[in-house]
């Protein structure tokens, strides 16, 4: 009989158990997700007998080990979503930075851009919300043509309006009025949509289905379907024991003379509410002194109210008192342009120099201004001509010292998590040591992976630094974070970072990559914004089958 050393016959440790447990995992997804592409076939889709005949086998076999609502209901709805690798063509390429990914890695050159900002998203949605419910005519230039754009357009469009889209612009046709029809519709992954609809439908007697996607199916819409009620309306979940998508929502359409919003009930909700409140029957006063985000509801939706003419006044500090009127949409309608999309242009144009001619204008918002600020203070100069709406962007490279401390303000760590990681990510990977972010633990833990993939560790005092390699391949959890690393391989001189997911950009920007792949030919990315026209997504149907490599034996 053959024998055994000490060392070959000790048992695994409970985290190498764990490990070989989690391998097992993920091959039994895999499989799982081979047999669902099947099942959906041409389709692309599951019939909706089969997907409740899954969910409801689930649920029952879920039961057996928790009540947890996380195991029963939303751990379902992420299975439902996940996405694998396609099986490569050759089985020795099968490492993961053989797998289609970016490689970024700009040239280290002074940038030389030249670029219509892309209008905010949040002003566009709101726009076209209230041109399709009054039935007037609107276009909107230089949009920026996300999911979010195309969903609500869709939707629109379900309606009753007449919007089409061509290149990077948005078209409403004057029609009839939009009305809330009883019909099934999709939000996408935009709260910010749902929201914009669903306020919609609550002023007026109505009834909707909406369904979602992504992040979005697994949120918890439990402050909203308390809240509703004191409007006359009332949220049922479709999925039974689950806090998400999709919904219905029944409203009756009559309104207390005053609502009051709670705390937790999320800012663009009420956003969506008060633009809402001009085609209710009655006269409504609105308070949301006591909401933690009172400041920002009040400085994105009065100028909009404003400038469609409104009867709309603040009777009392963060108490507006609404009364039904139609609204006007303005002819020569200018929007601000998308802060979350030019400020990480501006933070490119600080890290390698150069100079960036923008036209375009900020809002007056709390966050655009602070963001501005803290560019400036890292050494970046930002001209902005009012009269003739263009900004002028000039910095140097980025060397080994600023011009002062930059200050970070509360509402923009809140709301520009991601670009401040990949600020100071490339600060840090140039030898810059800039002041340690103070973040809540959940940001942390994102902020900790996103500084571990680019080789970057805070040492004892709080600084960060270069203290290994960075990660082969990094899959973004959202597209601002792969803005994020785009921004970071600027002050990276190797060979960059690769980014597995690099899809994912298209729901915040599709034009991202164009730009970024020209940030030094800046005629050809001007002009080719305005005339190319917009890539047509398309979805590949495929017999082939992903699988995970084998490991080689030992």
């Amino acid at each position: 009989m053959p024998k055994f050393t000490r060392d070959q016959q000790k048992r695994p440790t409970l985290r190498e158990e764990i490990i070989a447990l989690d391998r097992d995992l993920l091959n039994l997804l895999l499989r799982r997700f081979n047999l669902l592409e099947h099942m959906r076939g041409n389709r692309g889709h599951l019939l909706p007998v089969e997907e409740k005949e899954l969910r409801e086998a689930w649920q029952n076999e879920a039961q057996r080990f928790s009540s947890d609502p996380r195991l029963t209901s939303q751990l379902f709805s992420l299975l439902q979503e996940l996405s694998f690798f396609p099986k490569p063509k050759h089985q020795e390429s099968c490492d993961k930075a053989a797998r289609s990914a970016f490689n970024l890695a700009p040239a280290q050159k002074a940038v030389d851009l030249k670029l219509n900002l892309p209008a905010s998203a949040w002003h566009s949605h709101a726009w076209l919300t209230l041109a399709a419910f009054s039935g007037q005519n609107l276009t909107i230039a230089h949009s920026l043509m996300h999911d979010a754009q195309h969903a609500l357009c869709r939707a629109l469009n379900d309606l009753g309006a007449k919007v089409s889209t061509h290149d990077d612009t948005v078209d409403l046709v004057a029609s009839v009025p939009c009305q809330a029809k009883d019909l099934s519709l999709h939000c996408g992954n935009s709260f910010e949509v749902f929201a914009l609809l669903a306020a919609q439908y609550i002023v007026r007697p109505s009834r909707l289905r909406c369904t979602a996607e992504g992040d979005l199916k697994l949120c918890n819409l439990s402050p909203l379907a308390h809240f509703l009620p004191s409007l006359g309306a009332r949220l049922a979940y479709v999925v039974p024991k689950s806090t998400g998508f999709p919904i219905r929502l029944e409203c009756s359409g009559v309104l207390p003379k005053k609502i009051t919003v709670p705390q937790d009930l999320p800012a663009s909700f009420v956003e969506a509410l008060l633009l809402a409140l001009p085609f209710a029957e009655a006269p409504t006063t609105i308070s949301f002194a006591e909401h933690p985000e009172r400041d920002r509801i009040l400085a994105r939706t009065r100028p909009i109210l404003e400038a469609a003419e409104a009867q709309a006044a603040e009777v009392e500090p963060w108490v507006v008192s609404v009364n039904p009127a139609p609204l006007v949409i303005p002819l020569d309608l200018s929007l601000p342009c998308e802060m979350q999309v030019s400020a990480p242009l501006f933070a490119i144009i600080r890290l390698l120099g150069g100079r960036g001619e923008f036209s375009g204008f900020f809002a007056d918002d709390d966050v655009s201004c602070d963001m501005l600020a803290l560019l400036t203070d890292l050494g970046l100069s930002i001209e902005h001509d009012s009269a003739k709406q263009t900004i002028t962007v000039t910095s140097e490279a980025c060397s080994a010292s600023t011009d002062k401390e930059p200050h970070v303000s509360q509402k923009l760590l809140h709301e520009a998590t991601p670009l401040l990681a990949a600020i100071w990510a490339a600060y840090a990977l140039k030898g810059i040591a800039l002041p340690q972010l103070t973040l809540t633990s959940q940001q942390k833990r994102t902020v900790f992976e996103f500084f571990t993939a680019l080789g970057l560790e805070e040492n004892s005092e709080g600084l960060l630094t270069a203290t290994h390699s960075p990660q082969v391949l990094w899959n973004a959890p959202s597209p601002a974070w792969a803005m994020s690393l785009a921004i970071a391989a600027c002050a990276r001189k190797a060979s960059g970072f690769k980014l597995g997911n690099a899809g994912i950009i298209t729901e915040l920007w599709p034009r991202f990559w164009a730009v970024y792949n020209a940030l030094q030919g800046a005629k050809a990315v001007s002009q080719n914004a305005a005339t190319a026209p917009s890539p047509r997504r398309r979805r590949i149907l495929t017999s082939a089958v992903a699988e995970i490599p084998r490991e080689p034996q030992e």
